[in-house]
């Protein structure tokens, strides 16, 4: 019977305490949340390895199509080739708010 309530005694003992420690400022609500932090660290990491691909497959056509790399040099500068118009528009000032 004492042996009994021994166990019974250690069981509660043992509930209230992880009540106590789900409850804590570790517990549960923690738990979510650093859940929350590893999915969206997931998601982020995925989206920036997707944007390296990008970027090195860029790099390679770069590295052997000639005509893409004039295409870029021109695109990046003010350089037109014989025949080809192009406009620059002034930049007009944003409005003081």
């Amino acid at each position: 019977m004492i042996r009994k309530a021994g166990y019974v005694t250690i069981t509660g003992l043992l509930l209230v305490l992880a009540v106590f420690l789900l409850r804590g400022p570790q517990g549960a609500a923690a738990l979510r949340e650093k859940s929350r932090q590893i999915r969206a660290l997931l998601v982020e990491n995925a989206e920036l390895r997707r944007e390296v691909e990008e970027k090195k497959l860029r790099i390679v056509k770069l590295t052997h199509d000639r005509e893409i790399q004039i295409m870029e040099v021109y695109k990046n500068s003010t350089k037109v080739r014989k025949g080809d118009t192009k406009f620059v528009l002034p930049i007009k000032p944003k409005p003081a708010e």
